[in-house]
């Protein structure tokens, strides 16, 4: 068979493949390869088919025959690393995005794709590096911008961050997640007013991001504006009935308020979505202290103790459970946590003893 006659179904598989019908370009890719096994092209297409449909294996499959035909392909390099990175194999992703720079040292999406795999590791330093090297390629990709900010942010130069941000949002002024980004860095500065700002930006565009209304609600909490924080945080709630700190935040404001009963509420539904979270039971514990319930705030705050035995001490020392605190239930309650951490608990008048081995 002529191999000349392998481009004309590479090209009705090209055809297909921008049509969209995978399974047909797919077919035409491997007709072309039945009659030249080393058509380097059918190959990378067939490898990107099947990553398009995330059978990442088989992507590799096709990804390293197209390497073993031309080694020298910059492109297949990358997408080869996309298909590891997909698969999580963070060190041959690595060196995939590194072979293609080593090919083609103007391959932006190259270094994205290494710092974001930095970011992944928490090696923050190097990832700002690897960004930076993209920007400098291309320095209207927002996405990179926005990623360069959040490993400033994580690193602790909130004003690199800021810059940014701000350059993400000049390239791409319709990405949520930048403002919110920006709000938290403003927030972190001590600038509640810049804060409210861009996270009502980030509102507008996306007004169903349940983490923009819980941070709102937190800047208005903050700032006193308790009925407002509570309008955030219902509507937070209301676009993801689990979120855990908005309820336990809802909460802490009603009891501010002298709404106990709603208060208790709250963190009752903030057990039963995260029952290990020794913290709610501990806020509970106080809740129930303003209600002069002694014996439930006992039981909340044993809860509190088993999670997490470091709340001992901070019982001992909260003013918030100076209401109960001569209550002969709690002050026995504390000793006997209290014993029992410091390992000289006594039962029946015996230490308890193990055997040796």
């Amino acid at each position: 068979m002529n191999p000349k006659n392998a481009d004309l179904y590479y090209n009705l598989g090209l055809v297909f493949h921008q049509q969209g019908d995978l399974e047909a370009a797919a077919a035409e890719y491997k007709k072309a390869i039945e009659i030249d096994p080393q058509h380097f092209d059918a190959y990378y297409c067939l490898g990107n088919i099947y990553t398009e449909q995330n059978d990442f294996k088989t992507a590799e499959i096709f990804y390293r025959t197209a390497i073993q035909i031309n080694p020298r392909d910059a492109g297949v390099h990358y997408n080869l690393g996309l298909v590891y990175h997909n698969l999580g194999d963070f060190k041959m992703a690595e060196d995939a995005y590194k072979k293609a720079i080593q090919i083609n040292p103007k391959d932006a999406g190259a270094y994205y794709n290494l710092g974001v795999i930095y970011h992944s590791q928490e090696n923050l330093e190097a990832a700002v590096t690897e960004y930076k090297k993209a920007i400098q390629i291309n320095p209207k990709d927002s996405n990179t911008h926005y990623c360069l900010g959040v490993a400033y942010r994580k690193l602790g130069d909130l004003e690199a961050a800021i810059t940014e941000y701000q350059k993400a949002i000049q390239i791409n002024p319709r990405d949520a997640e930048v403002y919110h980004n920006l709000g938290l860095v403003y927030y972190n500065q001590g600038n509640l007013e810049a804060a409210v700002t861009e996270y009502k930006k980030a509102i507008q565009i996306n007004p169903r991001d349940a983490h923009v209304h819980y941070n709102l609600g937190v800047v208005y909490a903050v700032r006193g504006d308790l009925e407002t924080a509570v309008t955030e945080y219902q509507l937070a709630i209301e676009i993801n009935p689990d979120y855990v700190l908005a309820h336990d935040d809802l909460a802490a404001i009603y009891a501010l308020k002298g709404d106990l009963e709603a208060a208790v509420t709250e963190y009752q539904k903030a057990i039963q979505i995260n029952p290990e979270y020794a913290l709610i039971y501990y806020n509970l514990a106080l809740t129930y202290v303003l209600k002069n319930e002694a014996v439930l705030s006992v039981e909340s705050l044993q809860t509190a103790m088993n999670l997490d035995e470091e709340t001992i001490a901070k019982a001992r020392l909260d003013s918030g459970f100076d209401g109960i605190r001569e209550n002969p239930e709690f002050q026995d309650f504390i000793k006997f946590k209290v014993q029992e951490i410091n390992g000289t608990l006594h039962r029946n008048g015996y230490s308890i003893k193990y055997q040796n081995d």
